[in-house]
């Protein structure tokens, strides 16, 4: 389990660079194995950007280990949800 803060810049596109869009992000995550092959991540975010805008970002993952060691080999999969207070053009 962790809880954090970041500024990060938010340089993803053209529209981020051209207008300098940086972020605080203050963050909660958990992670568990659930079994030995079963693992589950969940991260939510909250931003704060320099434009006067505000977002929640929340991520879940996860992953299934097929075979064990010494090869690994491992299934993920990922769902994101991202949004923001206002859209910007």
């Amino acid at each position: 389990m962790g809880v954090g803060y970041e500024r990060t810049d938010e340089l993803y596109n053209l529209f981020g660079l051209e207008q300098g869009i940086q972020a605080d992000a203050w963050w909660l995550s958990i992670s568990s194995h659930i079994t030995r092959k079963l693992e589950l991540r969940g991260k939510a975010r909250y931003l704060s950007y320099n434009d006067h805008n505000t977002g929640r970002h929340y991520l879940l993952e996860a992953g299934y280990t097929l075979t064990d060691h010494p090869r690994l080999f491992k299934v993920a999969g990922l769902v994101e949800h991202r949004d923001t207070k206002e859209h910007n053009a």
